[in-house]
Parts: structure tokens; C-alpha cells; sequence
């Protein structure tokens, strides 16, 4: 039975699945689907991911787009974002063995084929912007290029340092400078478009009277992985400890 329902998975082109996959495709009781997958993780045909996501072992030699579809579907809803979004838009060179992926709940993070999976928790005002993207057999939800530089920016331990958010944003083909403050406003958070602004403006755009009532009068740090100890730019209320 087992070798029927490896075949029959792989034509659907299943290759993540629960248990209740398996009742409903092949309409079995909850008791048999229980002990199918005993017997299937014994052989070594399937991997236990997490608690009801089980992965074919068939399917181990996986493709970026297929650790993609597998870490946006571990959780629901869930997105890829950070320098792994950055990375798929190619508006980074940089590389990262991690694959971060945005929810709304605390998720452990766990290693598939030398490749973390991070989940990082969100609020739900920043949980937004996100899209489906299909690649030939894979299907996973990424940020929009905004949103992933945005979550960046609020979070940039997750996208490689400042310098990658930048050359980030400067490698966008057109920066839609109102989509940026639309998103940035919706996420509440001053620092993300002190930081935003001050970028943009390094780029000739300038949004300072559209959020100048939104970053507040307190000064913060650019660059938050670095120590306070730089300039102090009095229109962002920036303390300026990394030159771009």
C-alpha cells in the first residue's frame, strides 16, 4: 500500500502532506492513516517535519523554490521575507543559509537539507504584502519587494546589515515611493521610517512631509547592530553611526 500511495503522491506532485491529505485523497479512516505513515517513516520513505507535516524522502535533493513552497506552507499563514525575499527579487548578491519566513506566532526553527528554517513572529498591523508566486511545479507566498525591504528595515538583523537593505533598495527598477509610506505608515513603527526616509533621501526621494509627524522627537540609532556613537541628523532624528 505504501508503494501505491508514494506513486499516486508524486503524480499529484504532493510532496508535503498531513494526515488528512492522505484520508481524503486516498479515503482512508483516521486509524489507517496513522499507521500508513508509521510504516512509511520505518521504511525511510517519508520525513517527519513537525507535528502533521510529513515530507517525502524522494523529494530530498530540493531546489531553492522547493524549500520555499515547503517553508510558506509549514504554518498559515506564513510568508517569505527578510534577505531570503532580498535574494529571490535578486536585489542582493548576498547569500544566506537561512530561509526566513514572516508569521504571527512564535514557530521553532529547524534545518532541512543543510538549510535553516527561521520563522520571526510579526505583529498583525506588520503582517501584510505578501503574494503568491508560482515557478514551474512550486508554489510558495513571498513579500512584495517593498514589504520585504520594510520588514527588513524594522527587523535588519534578519536582512545582512544596513548596507544590503540599501543596495537593496537601490537595485529596485522603480522605487514606488508611496506604496513605501502607505506600508511604512500601516506598521506603526517610528524607526522603520526614520530609517526609511533617510534612505530614500540618499536616492533624491524625500517623504519628509508626508511622515514627519510619525517618527516622533527621540533619536535612535541607523544602524541598531552598531553602537550610538556617531552624528546626529536633526531632520530624521538619527544618530548616524554607519555611513552608507
Amino acid at each position: 500500500m505504501q508503494t501505491k500511495i508514494i506513486k499516486k503522491l508524486k503524480e499529484l506532485n504532493i510532496f508535503l502532506f498531513t494526515p488528512q491529505d492522505l484520508r481524503r485523497v486516498f479515503n482512508l479512516s483516521r486509524g489507517q492513516s496513522y499507521n500508513v505513515l508509521c510504516q512509511m517513516q520505518k521504511q525511510g520513505l517519508i520525513h517527519n517535519l513537525q507535528k502533521g507535516k510529513y515530507l517525502l524522502t524522494e523529494f530530498d535533493t530540493l531546489n531553492k523554490y522547493s524549500i520555499y513552497t515547503i517553508a510558506s506552507n509549514l504554518y498559515h499563514p506564513s510568508y517569505i521575507s527578510f534577505i531570503s525575499a532580498l535574494s529571490f527579487y535578486q536585489l542582493t548578491d548576498q547569500l544566506s543559509k537561512t530561509v526566513f519566513i514572516a508569521t504571527v506566532i512564535s514557530k521553532p526553527k529547524f534545518i532541512l537539507q543543510n538549510t535553516t528554517l527561521q520563522f520571526v513572529k510579526l505583529s498583525k498591523n506588520s503582517f501584510f504584502g505578501y503574494r503568491k508566486e508560482q515557478n514551474q511545479e512550486d508554489e510558495f507566498f513571498i513579500a512584495e519587494p517593498e514589504k520585504a525591504i520594510l520588514d527588513c528595515l524594522f527587523l535588519s538583523r534578519y536582512s545582512g546589515g544596513l548596507s544590503v537593505i540599501f543596495e537593496a533598495l537601490n537595485n529596485l527598477k522603480s522605487i514606488d515611493s508611496q506604496k513605501f509610506i502607505e506600508y511604512g505608515l500601516k506598521m506603526r513603527a517610528k524607526i522603520l521610517l526614520k530609517r526609511l526616509g533617510f534612505l530614500l533621501e540618499k536616492l533624491d526621494i524625500d517623504i519628509y512631509s508626508q511622515i514627519k509627524n510619525k517618527i516622533g522627537a527621540s533619536y535612535t540609532p541607523l544602524d541598531p547592530a552598531r553602537n550610538r556613537l556617531g552624528s546626529y541628523n536633526k531632520k530624521w532624528k538619527l544618530i548616524i553611526n554607519f555611513e552608507l
